[in-house]
């Protein structure tokens, strides 16, 4: 796919060494510098951006001074043109992470690598090994808030109809059904939520499908480019890697009070109800016999999606009898 997120390996071979490009390897650190990365890459992972006070990953780190300190010794300043690759086919959508991250703080000038890592190797271009230490950026954090979302704005959405509005859960079929725990305390999904898998919009070479096949998945699943889109999943991953998706296609959601397309969820200890086949819903969200499920807080956090597994994504307050447990 020809589009201005993303940049093809020719191209990008032809720029290797211009100034002012950071190209952005977000594999793991022992593949990076043993495997082999395009020259002049330097390397980072989400992880590293993540609250070292926390004990869920993937939550980020509010402290926007030490983040601008990791950011600038990638050699990122605000004019920088930032590619960034994986292996698309050995995570669960880090360059979409990292491209959000970055775009959060307030990057501007971000592309990712069409197909990645595999369509590089598969095309014998060069490479080398060892880490890479540029001179240090200028970066500064500048939030785009409408680029989160919060627990207040998702209680209103889940309590009400909101046909302008669509809730996307990024997770497998699995973990959406209910039928497969990964990385939280309770099985299900948020109410309404609708499912649209990350896997899927990939080449055997690891290169986005073209747009006419994106579209008419989205359009599948009832999306329009009218709505307003909420990404999540458990740890903010696979739900960045669908706001790359959903850019590409062009949602914006141009017409909504928000002036962005996607927001993300925000916070570690607040969530919303989720909800399996064994879930009987009615206006006051019951669940089970009679025990009525609410939405609850004790720590709300300025940035970064909330998850568990890599994090920790929702808490869940079930009442029943006057008690309060989580």
């Amino acid at each position: 796919m020809t589009h201005a997120l993303l940049i093809d390996t020719d191209t990008l071979q032809k720029n290797l060494g211009q100034p002012g490009l950071v190209i952005l390897d977000v594999r793991g650190r022992a593949t990076y510098e043993f495997g082999g990365h395009i020259p002049g890459a330097v390397h980072s992972t989400w992880h590293e951006y993540s609250d070292p006070h926390a004990v869920p990953k993937g939550l980020l780190d509010p402290d926007s001074g030490r983040l601008e300190q990791r950011i600038r010794a990638l050699g990122i300043s605000q004019d920088s043109e930032v590619v960034i690759y994986s292996n698309p086919f050995d995570n669960w959508g880090d360059e979409g992470r990292m491209f959000w991250m970055l775009e959060y703080f307030g990057h501007t000038r971000l592309r990712i690598l069409d197909g990645g890592w595999v369509k590089w190797v598969q095309e014998k271009r060069p490479f080398e090994h060892g880490p890479v230490t540029p001179k240090p950026g200028t970066f500064t954090i500048s939030p785009v808030a409408s680029a989160i979302a919060g627990k207040d704005e998702l209680k209103r959405l889940v309590k009400q109809p909101h046909p302008n509005t669509v809730i996307v859960d990024a997770r497998s079929l699995e973990e959406y059904l209910g039928k497969e725990v990964s990385g939280i305390p309770r099985p299900g999904h948020i109410p309404s939520a609708i499912h649209l898998a990350w896997t899927g919009f990939l080449h055997a070479d690891a290169t986005v499908k073209d747009l006419q096949t994106i579209s008419e998945t989205l359009a599948d699943k009832g999306l329009t480019q009218d709505q307003e889109v909420i990404c999540y999943c458990t740890g903010g991953v696979r739900s960045a890697w669908v706001y790359v998706v959903l850019k590409l296609a062009g949602y914006r959601n141009i017409t909504s009070d928000y002036p962005k397309a996607m927001r993300f969820l925000r916070e570690v200890d607040a969530g919303a109800v989720l909800v399996n086949a064994s879930t009987r819903l009615n206006d006051g969200y019951q669940f089970g016999l009679g025990a009525e499920i609410g939405i609850s807080t004790s720590r709300i956090h300025a940035r970064g999606p909330m998850g568990l597994e890599e994090l920790t994504c929702f808490k869940f307050i079930v009442m029943g009898s006057g008690q309060i447990r989580e």
